[in-house]
């Protein structure tokens, strides 16, 4: 992790000509989490919390660099005989977006595109078995997740120096984050999600 957080900084103190323009805010949502396994089968999302900071700093004109901290829940539910398994995945993330961004008026929509490197925080597996009570074990994954996020939104500036920000992305897994699985156990599982996410930004 060491290495990526250096790496960001060096970025942002290379990135930020003197006049540029420089924004920071605040965000939260959900992540409508989901996975690609093999063998695959069929999986229901786990609705998760995301939260987080982020950067704007304009490299020319239109295109922005957006690096951001956020802490993610992850994983999905599946259902088998009579055994309902949700598996979990908490992680700190580093996303690192390119951004093109439209216009300098009150309302300016944008795309963004890049990696994001989750450090696991915390994995999981809840079963239940019929209506017992569900029972929670803890369970081994790779401690580096690497995705690709893409997506869209809307600012609108209310004031010269603030802003309320929408945002849609998808997160794409790329990394397997199962470690040593037994046989005939899931042998490939890649995190998915559709995330929302609302915040404020503030110009400086």
């Amino acid at each position: 992790m060491r290495p990526i957080l250096l790496a960001l900084v060096l970025v942002l103190s290379l990135a930020r000509p003197a006049a540029a323009d420089f924004n920071a805010g605040l965000q939260l949502g959900l992540n409508i989490a989901n996975a690609n396994t093999t063998p695959a089968m069929a999986t229901d999302p786990r609705v998760g919390l995301m939260v987080g900071a982020n950067l704007d700093i304009e490299l020319y004109d239109f295109l922005r660099l957006k690096p951001e901290m956020m802490y993610v829940q992850k994983g999905a539910s599946t259902s088998l005989t009579g055994i309902d398994a949700t598996r979990r995945f908490d992680y700190f993330e580093v996303p690192l977006l390119l951004e093109v961004k439209l216009g300098r008026e009150a309302v300016r929509p944008f795309a963004f595109a890049g990696p994001n490197f989750g450090f696991k925080v915390n994995s999981a597996i809840d079963t239940r078995i019929g209506n017992a009570s569900p029972t929670t074990f803890n369970t081994d994954a790779e401690p580096l997740d690497v995705c690709l996020d893409f997506g869209g939104g809307v600012e609108y500036w209310y004031s010269k120096a603030s802003a309320v920000v929408f945002q849609v992305r998808y997160s794409y897994g790329l990394t397997n984050v199962v470690t040593n699985p037994p046989p005939g156990a899931t042998q490939v599982w890649r995190s998915t999600g559709v995330q929302l996410l609302a915040g404020v930004e503030f110009a400086f």
